[in-house]
């Protein structure tokens, strides 16, 4: 027969280890809890989205860093849809000018919904990029467009189903199609200067501009 004293001693460290216990569940209940919310949060990299008929992957891996979606819009042209653009990249407002403010590295994909040429591909960047840059600047850009548009014609008639990718650093662009590497061009200010074709203060659709942003 254990003496009093010991009973009691065994009593507390039994209540002891209960209340331990039960402290350990209830951590481990809020831990699972937190964890799968957060992943029902977060898109992966499977997680799709839809605009128009076309899955947009609501992040863009690029190298080690993962892009979210901000929004995707249809461009049209003489009533005919001609492509759904996305942007993948941080966005936000300045509170002074009530500009959009995007953050590098920044990407534009343009998913075409018809076959089109390039040379009409080049001419909506020419005039998006002549509609929000001074005369001055795009005089100093002028090298650098020439070459961008001499890498994107490189690849002949774009196909319905094909998309162009636009991968954006400030001072360097790399262009794709499908997916597969076409050229980069490295001038300061190019990236900036390109993402104001959809998001500038003249965009060359203004309902792609707040699809874009997310304020659709």
């Amino acid at each position: 027969m254990q003496p009093a004293c010991l009973k009691k001693f065994n009593l507390g460290l039994e209540s002891i280890l209960i209340n331990v216990l039960r402290t350990y569940a209830v951590f481990c209940v809020v831990l699972c809890a937190s964890f799968f919310s957060l992943a029902e949060q977060s898109p992966s990299l499977s997680s799709t989205t839809q605009v128009e008929g076309v899955n947009l992957p609501k992040i863009f891996q690029w190298n080690d860093r993962v892009l979210p979606l901000s929004g995707a819009g249809l461009r049209t042209q003489y009533f005919f849809n001609v492509a759904v653009i996305a942007l993948y990249g941080s966005s936000s407002y300045s509170e002074a000018t009530g500009s959009p403010l995007i953050d590098f590295p920044a990407v534009v994909e343009i998913h075409f919904l018809r076959d089109v040429d390039w040379d009409d591909i080049t001419g909506e960047l020419d005039l998006g990029l002549k509609a929000n840059q001074t005369k001055e600047e795009m005089v100093n850009l002028s090298p650098a467009i020439k070459q961008l548009n001499e890498v994107i014609k490189t690849a002949g008639e774009v196909k319905d189903g094909s998309s162009v990718s636009l991968l954006m650093r400030e001072n360097e662009v790399e262009v794709r199609l499908n997916k597969k590497l076409l050229g980069t061009n490295s001038t300061p200010g190019l990236g900036k200067a390109l993402l104001k074709i959809w998001l500038g203060d003249h965009p060359v659709q203004e309902s792609v501009k707040k699809a874009l942003l997310g304020k659709n």
